[in-house]
Order: C-alpha cells, then sequence, then structure tokens
C-alpha cells in the first residue's frame, strides 16, 4: 500500500484533519464532507486510500 503522503486527498496526506463538530460527515467512499459512503453519488477513491480513511 502507497504511504499517505502520495495521496492528494488533503485528509490522507495529513494536511487537513477531519473534525467531526466542524466538517460533518465524512465519506469514506469518495472522502467529501457532509454524506456517508451508501448516499454517495460520487466517484470512489482508490482502495488504499479509502482504507486510510
Amino acid at each position: 500500500m502507497p504511504p499517505p503522503s502520495s495521496s492528494l486527498h488533503p485528509i490522507i496526506n495529513g494536511f487537513k484533519a477531519h473534525n467531526p463538530a466542524a466538517d460533518g460527515l465524512l465519506c469514506i467512499n469518495c472522502g467529501d464532507f457532509g454524506h456517508r459512503r451508501r448516499e454517495c453519488r460520487n466517484s470512489s477513491l482508490p482502495y488504499w486510500e479509502q482504507a486510510y480513511l
């Protein structure tokens, strides 16, 4: 599995911390805020990035 630092996603690479109180729900499928995986209509992150979320 690649290191998290190679990801472009800000939460996975450590640039941004997930704050549930401020950000709300975090989708494990796409990495966006405001919805859950089962409600996701966005394209999926690669599996290795989903594993870090």
